[in-house]
């Protein structure tokens, strides 16, 4: 149903108005829509359907995570060819640099250290379309020997992927998780 407009000395009626407003939001001018996410639990946990071809880029955020152990994912299904490249800071100013080579996910997400609350923004570009997925992602946490990380890679392969998994290394993850597309119109 198209948008409603009116001229002056029209009635707006309460159907006139609610379908205006399902109008809207099913065609959104812009900026962030989420697509998924939810409660991260147990060793890992998997949100399908969040990708699709309405959207070519996403942000994907991560809330209030506690991690037994060091915190990755995965785009899809895919289990190889995870190239990442980045640096992890701590709070005494330390840099330590990391680069993993045909890893099995994105890694170094962050890292909680049992105790300490962590969150984690993710960058995600091209998910469903068959092209390399380009990804940017960091995190800041309140464990002061692990302050902070900035990394980027890619997935390099060709596959269309439609969902993104969230886990612990080893061990538990809990947080909360919202994914939004980036709308162009």
């Amino acid at each position: 149903m198209p948008l409603t407009t009116y001229t002056a000395g029209e009635v707006l009626t309460a159907a006139s108005l609610n379908a205006n407003f399902t109008f809207a939001a099913e065609n959104p001018t812009g900026g962030l829509v989420r697509v998924g996410g939810g409660t991260l639990s147990g060793a890992s946990t998997t949100f399908s359907s969040v990708f699709s071809a309405t959207y070519a880029a996403y942000k994907v955020v991560l809330t209030n995570l506690l991690s037994s152990d060091h915190t990755y994912f995965q785009i899809g299904s895919a289990t190889t060819a995870y190239y990442t490249s980045g640096a992890k800071v701590t709070y005494a100013g330390v840099v330590s640099a990391n680069a993993f080579s045909n890893s099995s996910q994105f890694d170094r997400l962050g890292y909680s250290a049992g105790t300490n609350l962590f969150g984690a923004t993710i960058e995600i570009q091209n998910p469903f379309l068959a092209a390399e997925t380009t990804v940017q992602y960091s995190f800041i946490n309140t464990n002061p020997s692990d302050g902070g990380g900035l990394m980027a890679g890619f997935l390099d392969n060709t596959t269309s992927y439609t969902s993104i998994k969230i886990g612990a290394s080893s061990g538990t993850l809990t947080g909360t998780c919202n994914i939004y597309g980036y709308s162009l119109s």
